[in-house]
């Protein structure tokens, strides 16, 4: 029973990387065709202009591994990461707007001591208005202190990724990702825009630096405290199931069926979805007992918005026959809204040729991303592997693409660029040590 379940376990393995792998290629695929259309040029200029800058990623990568000690590193890291997006929210002056604004407003009702909440929309985004309503009690207008705070749960998450991608696979791939991630312009040009997506992505990844640095369920409570975590991230920028069944299935794979004490994980198992639903129920109560609101956790509508997810269907009606041209179809929806997002976030930038030149910016980072985590994928298929904890990153990615086939509207797309840059970043780490003993033989 031992051999079939490993068996099963890493056969698994092989299917998600193995799918993962021809996204991620069909990805570049599309990416390609899209960033040579944006750029007006020859595939063959592309061809050599992304060469050029593969190249140069690589001398940059080398840099990153021979010049910093692991101190320095994440000095340079986290203040490169602030500087950069403290620089988007004094330059930037989005106004307050849509659900943000309606947000803000009512955590300025609860400064002032009205708690009292009618809008279901108002009482599912209540943890997020608690926080900044705290924040207001002590700055009044804090809109400027809040974007602040995001600078700095990006430069924390920014830590996160160095150290999980160090843990994951090699420390020169947690120094890529982490810089990879710090000059991400989406999420740099988001840093002025009062949303939750920032605070409930650091508790994510926080989240999830806990759970695998500190071995998972193996340790005695440290699994419990990002459990926890997951919980409060959820509040604040709810998954739903999506989050706990990735969760559960992961922790299934990588820990209960490598255990060889299966009983107790499994008791830890049923621990983690009681204190992940434990942690719900407890501010539910204490948010409804302060609010006096007619929503609570027990309230259906407040259980299909934070508990099980929104699950927002697509209005038009698809015949979902899974031929190539059904997948080819729904695989380009997932590239156009990926691009779409880009543009999105550089939406209120004044200046017109700035706004180009980052959504190009954008678009050529993506088409890199996607190469490496194709390679990525490539290498961690063929080799085999002694940390599976990687796992994680990918079933995050496989399940956003499993909802966005089933036209659910779940997950948001801050929380998957981390785990994208975790796994990309081992493809650039791999191509590096090829190079290296290609070209620098003894």
């Amino acid at each position: 029973m031992d051999k079939m379940q490993i068996g099963f376990s890493a056969f698994f393995y092989k299917v998600v990387v193995g799918l993962m792998f021809l996204f991620f290629a069909y990805s570049f695929w599309y990416s390609f065709g899209e960033v040579k259309t944006v750029f007006d040029v020859k595939s063959s200029s592309l061809a050599i202009v992304l060469g050029v800058c593969i190249i140069l990623l690589l001398l940059t990568t080398s840099i990153l591994q021979y010049r910093f000690t692991d101190k320095q590193f994440i000095i340079f890291l986290i203040s490169g990461t602030v500087l950069l997006r403290f620089l988007s929210i004094v330059l930037m002056k989005d106004p307050i707007e849509s659900d943000m604004n309606v947000m803000y407003e009512a955590a300025k009702q609860v400064a002032q001591g009205n708690t009292i909440f009618s809008s279901l929309e108002t009482v599912v985004q209540s943890p997020f208005i608690m926080y900044e309503s705290f924040l207001i009690r002590f700055f009044g207008d804090a809109t400027f202190v809040l974007k602040v705070c995001n600078v700095l749960y990006c430069g924390a998450t920014a830590y996160f990724i160095y150290q999980l991608a160090s843990k994951l696979f090699h420390e020169e791939c947690g120094r890529i990702a982490a810089v990879l991630y710090a000059l991400y312009i989406p999420n740099i040009m988001l840093c002025s825009v009062l949303t939750n997506e920032h605070l409930a992505t650091c508790l994510f990844y926080f989240a999830c630096y806990l759970l695998i640095i500190h071995k998972g369920l193996s340790h005695s409570y440290m699994w419990g405290v990002a459990v926890a975590l997951f919980a409060f991230s959820n509040m604040i920028r709810p998954l739903g199931l999506f989050l706990i069944i990735v969760l559960v299935l992961y922790l299934v794979l990588v820990e209960v069926l490598q255990s060889p004490d299966r009983k107790g994980m499994l008791i830890r198992l049923i621990g983690v979805c009681v204190i992940f639903y434990g942690v719900h129920y407890a501010v539910s109560y204490a948010l409804g007992t302060s609010s006096n609101s007619r929503y609570t956790f027990t309230n259906e509508g407040y259980i299909q918005s934070v508990l099980v997810g929104k699950n927002e269907k697509r209005a038009e009606q698809e015949k979902k026959e899974y031929n190539m041209d059904f997948i080819n179809k729904k695989l380009n929806k997932i590239e156009k809204d990926r691009f779409s997002s880009i543009q999105m976030s550089l939406g209120k930038l004044e200046k017109q040729e700035m706004k180009n030149t980052f959504i190009k910016g954008g678009y050529f980072i993506y088409m890199m991303i996607t190469i490496f985590a194709a390679i990525s994928m490539l290498h961690l298929l063929v080799q085999k592997q002694g940390n599976r904890n990687y796992m994680l990153f990918l079933l995050i990615i496989a399940s956003h693409l499993y909802t966005k086939f089933m036209n659910m509207h779940i997950l948001y797309e801050g929380v998957l660029v981390p785990s994208l840059l975790i796994l990309q970043s081992y493809g650039i780490y791999m191509i590096n040590q090829y190079c290296q003993k290609l070209f620098f033989k003894k």
